[in-house]
């Protein structure tokens, strides 16, 4: 899909009143300042929840929402209507008793970079952020209601660690970029990867996990 992630018409035609869960990750900060970037995840996830209302009040149900932010004082503008009076009382809280942010719809842009570090150390890291954000784990079979989704039978998504195949790791010897990575694991496998890790820089191993 291309256009704008906060555009509403752009979402339904991508098929977001269809989802379960809408996990909303900062873009790339290349040429926008984060104050930027974490507006344009705020107006996204806004624009989620307008159609998620709707959706809801039609079919009932409703749609779970995570974002990513990297400013900490953002998440203020995701979490339920406040009087006055709870505003005030809040006003000098930390970031940390923002309801978005106890109730798990807002991360640090460093969380999940922090959970996937760690997931080379620790596989079992692994089961733990399947269930956090996709409420899938290895005991799920792909027909289980967990594991399929609206979507049907394997439309839905969870993260997983596996080695690089020997196809990929040929790629590297010939200096091919990550984007290449991304495209040949999509069109072979179905799998968009969100994190490599190199065993031995700059060229990758046998060992390197994406």
């Amino acid at each position: 899909m291309r256009g704008e992630p906060s555009d509403i018409e752009v979402l339904e035609h991508a098929g977001i009143q269809g989802a379960d869960l809408a996990l909303i990750l900062t873009p790339s900060k290349e040429g926008m300042d984060s104050t930027n970037v974490d507006a344009q995840v705020v107006l996204t996830v806004l624009s989620v929840e307008q159609i998620s209302k709707v959706t809801q009040k039609r079919d009932g149900g409703g749609l779970v929402t995570i974002a990513e932010l990297y400013h900490n004082y953002f998440s203020k503008h995701l979490g339920p209507s406040k009087s006055r009076r709870t505003l005030k009382q809040m006003a000098g809280l930390s970031y940390s008793y923002e309801p978005a942010f106890a109730s798990g719809r807002v991360i640090s842009a460093s969380f999940l970079e922090g959970l996937l570090c760690q997931a080379y150390y620790n596989d079992n890291l692994i089961k733990v952020i399947r269930k956090l954000i996709a409420g899938v784990t290895d005991n799920d079979s792909e027909d289980s209601p967990n594991a399929r989704g609206k979507g049907g039978p394997g439309k839905s998504g969870h993260p997983t660690l596996l080695p690089l195949p020997k196809q990929v790791r040929v790629m590297a010897e010939e200096e091919r970029t990550f984007m290449e990575l991304v495209k040949f694991f999509l069109s072979k496998h179905g799998i968009l990867p969100i994190g490599l890790y190199r065993v031995n820089n700059p060229r990758l191993t046998g060992e390197d996990v994406g």
